[in-house]
């Protein structure tokens, strides 16, 4: 029955012999390894022994000093491709772009995101919605009046209203504003309303 055809055995004979690179080697040569770093498209050709020889002793840096391999590590992480820090061209577009607005112009980038299908429009009225529901709920909120005095402008939690009392109780205190009238009238309202919003988590 004849070999069956395959890439080794074309047509059931066999294939052009390839010797092993390794000097004083006879054997044949069928795993490849790059000649260098700078050209990796080049190859030994080598036998199983030897190629894990050759791979055990590789080394990808050699002949670089340290800014060498520095400026390789950094290539590598955006692998090879240039890269500038963001808005660092003003967001205009690229020379090449196609992009046009509805006119047929093209768009003026410089500020801001070229948004046609205003994924970022959306998402930014999103957040003003919210927010705005937010500052709507603490104006209704019925102790409003004393995170205002603590100096909140939402409703803040235990931990933080009682940090913000310390905090305030501390710069106010009477044997810091002898000669400051306001400031003993400011403790007091911190006072009230720090017991208020107390009873409040209670």
């Amino acid at each position: 029955m004849p070999r069956p055809s395959s890439e080794k055995y074309p047509l059931g004979g066999r294939k052009h012999f390839r010797v092993c690179d390794h000097p004083d080697c006879t054997l044949e040569g069928e795993h490849r390894a790059p000649k260098s770093s700078n050209n990796l498209q080049d190859y030994f050709w080598f036998c199983l022994d030897h190629v894990r020889e050759y791979n055990a002793n590789w080394n990808f840096c050699e002949g670089m000093d340290q800014s060498d391999i520095d400026t390789m590590i950094k290539t590598d992480v955006c692998w090879g491709r240039p890269t500038w820090p963001l808005g660092n061209n003003g967001g205009h577009a690229h020379p090449k772009s196609k992009a046009r607005d509805a006119s047929g112009k093209r768009p003026n980038f410089k500020g801001k995101i070229y948004d046609p299908f205003e994924i970022y429009e959306e998402a930014t009225a999103h957040s003003a919605k919210a927010k705005k529901a937010k500052q709507d709920a603490f104006r209704s909120h019925p102790e409003m009046e004393a995170y205002m005095i603590l100096g909140f402008d939402y409703p803040a939690d235990e931990l933080e209203v009682k940090a913000r009392y310390k905090e305030l109780a501390k710069d106010l205190h009477p044997d810091l504003n002898q000669d400051n009238p306001k400031a003993v009238e400011r403790l007091k309202s911190v006072n009230q309303a720090y017991s208020r919003l107390k009873k409040s988590f209670s």
